[in-house]
């Protein structure tokens, strides 16, 4: 918690789209659960930059941006139909990062953008057991994800899905 700034486990190759890559896949319980709800509770906002240009996360309908994103989000009972709040974890994040090239004034590309809209997903790993790990090893075992497959539909947000805490 705070201002620690940590590099990302993210790599972004420049002009390529990438698919539904997995970072980690861990098992949260206990005291980790608890700190996770207080964050949502509290509003906590996770802050990320790409050539020192913030993530932005924007509503074109609401014609609107905010820096950073949310850890969660808390739904009352009036929406899920429960006696107390539910708390929701935004776990999977979808990037956009925007550029331009301009071949007679620099090399390369210049970095115009950087937004995220992240998505609360309760994961289907299919028949396979998934081992958990905290590492970028997850990456290569996404077989069998039917939401997170290669060629695949983009996960959406869907009441339906979302991972509640």
């Amino acid at each position: 918690m705070g201002h620690k700034l940590q590099m990302a486990p993210y790599a972004f190759p420049t002009k390529v789209s990438k698919e539904c890559t997995p970072l980690c896949v861990v098992e949260v319980g206990g005291k980790k659960l608890r700190w996770l709800r207080k964050l949502v509770d509290r509003q906590y906002r996770v802050h990320l930059t790409v050539d020192q240009l913030p993530v932005l996360m924007r509503s074109k309908e609401l014609n609107y941006a905010v820096r950073g994103y949310p850890v969660g989000f808390k739904a009352p009972p009036s929406y899920t139909g429960l006696k107390e709040d539910e708390f929701y974890l935004y776990n999977h994040l979808k990037f956009t990062i925007t550029y331009r090239e301009e071949p007679s004034e620099f090399e390369g590309v210049r970095i115009t953008g950087f937004d995220v809209h992240p998505v609360s997903i309760t994961h289907q790993f299919g028949d396979e057991k998934i081992d958990l790990e905290t590492n970028l090893e997850a990456a290569n075992k996404k077989d069998g994800w039917s939401t997170c497959s290669p060629g695949g539909e983009s996960p959406v947000n869907e009441p339906e899905t979302y991972l509640a805490l």
